[in-house]
């Protein structure tokens, strides 16, 4: 198990079993933080008047 600092910036707003599933694997930490993040820029470009929270934008990145 790694000691958690490497879940740092991906952790807020996960359920236990998101958490535990990244801690166990690690490896998919990068890659997710990396399409959360390549996912928020898409949806402002696409909707940048709609509201990213609650709005199209935000529709999208799920």
């Amino acid at each position: 198990m790694t000691d958690g600092l490497v879940i740092q910036g991906v952790v807020s707003g996960l359920t236990p079993a998101e958490k535990l599933y990244l801690m166990t694997h690690p490896h998919h930490v990068s890659i997710i933080r990396d399409v959360r993040d390549k996912a928020s820029v898409e949806a402002r470009r696409l909707f940048p008047r709609e509201g990213q929270h609650n709005g199209a934008g935000d529709a999208f990145r799920q």
